[in-house]
């Protein structure tokens, strides 16, 4: 009831008017009722002008002075001082006055405030004709004016400044779009092209060490000194660990040599290349001709203002793609469809996907495409459905009746001249309007010939659907699944049984290559994609493995699964039949959920775990530290050490490589025993250091006074 009542007298006190005020307001509605116009106008016209002199009090940005190049920590008590150095050098210093002034924080600017325009004028000249210098940078002050040019006043309508805008926007020329050189293109795409192959290999094992290995052990240590702190603060629920003795070791993390790629030029087995407008470099020598850009699809090296590039240049395309780049080229110049235009999301082709097996000689072409009608950005007008229709089956047949063409490109050798035998072997279309990517299990429709594409990989043969994810290099991606299965056979080989945990598996080519080759018995793939399980199943019927052992994939969350397994292992185990477990992880460049990684972690049954990254300079280091961190409430459980770190040159040309980790789990002695010899190896140094102390025997007294007499 208070609160309300104090609400009604506050309501009063607005409504109340003084009766005086009410008198004056009739007088002069009855005054202008009363006079002549000629006089109400002479009088609005002398209201016009105290209102313009009123405004001036107020409106001061012609009065203001922006000083710049002043020092940078100042508090704002200092500047009156400051001024007035500024203003002793004057004959009159009295002459100019700055009322108001403002200076932000950490800024290297001052706003000075005078009392008329004048002193601001004269503040202006004296400031930039002294050459008043800052004593710390030594940088002389500059003073200008400070007019609100893009302030609004507030007898103007939006609707006018609205259209004023939108006139300077048409006014204003289209930018003109520079072609990239081929060795711009090269530069951004593949950095490393200019360096000899032995220099790349030498500096990416320099990158390893100091964005991997060295940030990964400061990172641990941090959660140690942080770990302390908090022990100081509640020592009742935090105890401090100190650094475990691997992490003190002078090497730290040791990054054994880059494994080099068997294959160096043309590896690529998947390419992506965008639809967009090509600018051609004839017209570049000719300044006053406009330049012609016509429809292509290639790389995006200059962003989306730099348009599309041709992939000829780059060494680590192949040459199929490169000879399907210009097939499609040729298809948009006599299309009635626009290529999509992602600033104003206007046309029809979005992406070209292409997958390819020189080994199965098979290709597979994925055309993305937005919706004939428009989609979700609305401002497409025109409805291309007839056309896209027969667009699609000319697009089909001129991508699978022939063989696909021979190119000329830069560094052509007779290698290279064989895998021109492959042909398109299956084409599919994706309708996708979206303004961002799709997600990979985004559904496709089959156009023409297989609906998957086979590689083989080792000893095992694979099924590969539209978006599922394979290695890039499948020559190298050899070398390093035999990196990973001899990494399992350490734990597994003396074992009766085995279990491995394939985290992120995909299609299933880590599991299945390890059940080939012995190296585990049992195997459970885990992963969120239901299309890469369906050809990870399938997989397992093509290799004919489903009648040796315990092979399973599932599509679910990697931690709900590792929960119910790891539950049967220790049943079985209590049976007397103990098996060894271990973890694969192939995660991708955004690294694992934490989530998962708690699980590695809290499943005491797993042992070791083998980390395949793609990204070990960034989603690798902050999962390493989860597994190597002290145990806490969040992240239970004994914790990792990283045991083997080996690169694999996955990325010829690039500055990018994958990396092989693997996790050993540390005993419960291992963590105890964390700093107590060194703590027991102090104390034998101090021990040594200290002299020995001379024992003093105390004389008699007696004897003493006989000495002094004699």
């Amino acid at each position: 009831m208070g609160s309300r009542s104090k609400e009604r007298k506050v309501k009063k006190s607005r409504k109340s008017v003084s009766p005086s005020s009410k008198k004056k307001k009739r007088e002069t509605k009855d005054d202008n009722k009363n006079d002549d116009p000629m006089e109400v106008e002479v009088k609005d016209q002398q209201n016009d002008k105290k209102d313009e002199d009123n405004l001036d009090t107020w409106d001061h940005s012609d009065r203001r002075v922006m000083v710049y190049n002043v020092q940078k920590f100042m508090n704002n008590k200092d500047i009156p001082k400051l001024t007035e150095k500024w203003l002793s050098t004057l004959d009159d210093p009295k002459s100019i006055e700055i009322p108001q002034w403002r200076k932000a924080p950490n800024s290297t600017w001052l706003l000075l405030t005078c009392k008329t325009k004048d002193m601001a004028a004269k503040l202006i000249k004296h400031i930039n004709n002294t050459k008043i210098t800052n004593p710390k940078t030594g940088k002389e002050l500059l003073a200008t004016t400070s007019e609100s040019k893009n302030k609004r006043s507030r007898d103007d309508d939006d609707d006018e400044n609205s259209k004023n805008k939108k006139n300077k926007d048409d006014n204003k020329e289209p930018e003109t779009v520079t072609p990239l050189t081929d060795d711009q293109v090269r530069d951004k795409l593949t950095p490393l092209w200019k360096m000899s192959y032995e220099d790349q290999i030498e500096e990416k094992k320099l990158r390893m060490i100091k964005k991997c290995s060295i940030r990964v052990i400061k990172e641990i240590k941090k959660k140690f000194t942080s770990l302390a702190k908090e022990a100081k603060r509640n020592p009742k629920y935090c105890k401090a660990t100190e650094h475990y003795d691997w992490l003190t070791t002078k090497g730290g993390i040791e990054v054994l040599d880059i494994i080099p790629s068997p294959t160096k030029y043309g590896y690529r087995n998947k390419c992506e290349f965008t639809f967009g407008y090509r600018t051609l470099t004839e017209d570049n020598d000719d300044k006053d001709k406009e330049p012609t850009r016509i429809p292509s699809v290639g790389c995006m090296a200059g962003g989306w203002s730099g348009g599309v590039s041709r992939p000829h240049m780059c060494s680590n395309m192949p040459w199929e793609a490169c000879a399907l780049s210009e097939l499609m080229e040729t298809f948009l110049k006599e299309s009635p469809i626009p290529v999509y235009d992602n600033r104003s999301h206007v046309g029809l082709w979005r992406v070209m996907t292409i997958r390819t097996s020189r080994r199965t000689k098979e290709c597979m072409v994925v055309i993305q495409h937005a919706p004939p009608k428009g989609g979700e950005a609305k401002t497409q007008t025109e409805d291309y459905t007839d056309a896209f229709q027969t667009e699609k089956k000319r697009l089909v047949k001129l991508l699978t009746s022939k063989k696909l063409p021979k190119v000329q490109r830069p560094g052509e050798t007779s290698e290279e001249d064989s895998y021109y035998s492959l042909k398109v072997t299956s084409v599919f279309f994706q309708e996708y309007g979206g303004l961002s990517n799709p997600p990979p299990e985004y559904p496709v429709q089959h156009a023409h010939g297989k609906k998957h594409l086979t590689e083989i990989l080792g000893k095992c043969k694979f099924r590969i659907s539209p978006g599922a994810f394979f290695q890039v290099n499948t020559a190298c991606a050899e070398v390093l699944y035999q990196i990973v299965v001899d990494r399992v056979k350490e734990v597994t080989a003396n074992e009766k049984s085995s279990l491995l945990f394939d985290v992120c598996c995909g299609t299933g080519s880590i599991g299945l290559t390890c059940k080939k080759q012995g190296a585990v018995s049992n195997v459970i793939g885990v992963d969120i994609s239901q299309p890469a399980i369906d050809d990870a199943n399938a997989n397992v019927e093509l290799n004919k493995l489903h009648k040796s052992g315990d092979i399973r994939f599932i599509a679910s969350k990697a931690e709900d699964v590792m929960r119910g397994e790891t539950y049967e292992i220790t049943k079985e185990d209590n049976k007397n039949n103990k098996s060894a477990v271990v973890a694969v992880c192939d995660p991708a460049r955004d690294g694992l959920h934490p989530n998962v990684v708690r699980e590695l972690r809290g499943t005491e049954k797993i042992q070791r775990i083998v980390y395949v990254s793609c990204n070990p300079t960034g989603s690798l280091i902050p999962d390493a530290v989860i597994l190597c961190q002290p145990p806490t409430k969040r992240y239970p459980g004994l914790p990792f050490k990283p045991t083997y770190v080996q690169p694999v040159d996955m990325f010829p040309h690039t500055d990018h490589c994958e990396l092989v980790m693997v996790f050993d789990r540390l005993t419960e002695e291992e963590t105890e025993s964390s700093g107590k010899d060194k703590k027991d190896d102090d104390k034998k140094e101090s021990k040594k250091e200290e002299p020995k102390k001379t024992e003093t025997k105390k004389e008699d007294p007696k004897k003493k006074i006989s000495k002094k007499k004699k």
